[in-house]
């Protein structure tokens, strides 16, 4: 996927706390949002079990990740 010409950033310490203080904004929406997802989906199709090298760990199904990333492009 070609997104097109990088652009040199001057001060990347600025760039990357703009970055958080503008994912911070987000946050009390982004919140209001997983909740409104996680009440449609039973803790039996939220989360999934996979084995990452010689652990099992609970995730996010495959499902409700998707559900997920739909409803953020509608926003």
């Amino acid at each position: 996927m070609f997104v097109g010409k990088a652009e040199y950033i001057e001060n990347v310490n600025d760039a990357a706390w703009n970055a958080v203080g503008n994912a911070h904004l987000a946050l009390d929406s982004v919140l209001i949002f997983e909740a409104q997802i996680s009440q449609e989906f039973p803790p039996t199709k939220k989360y999934c079990f996979e084995v990452r090298g010689n652990q099992t760990v609970k995730v996010y199904s495959y499902e409700f990740s998707e559900a997920t990333i739909n409803g953020y492009k509608g926003w």
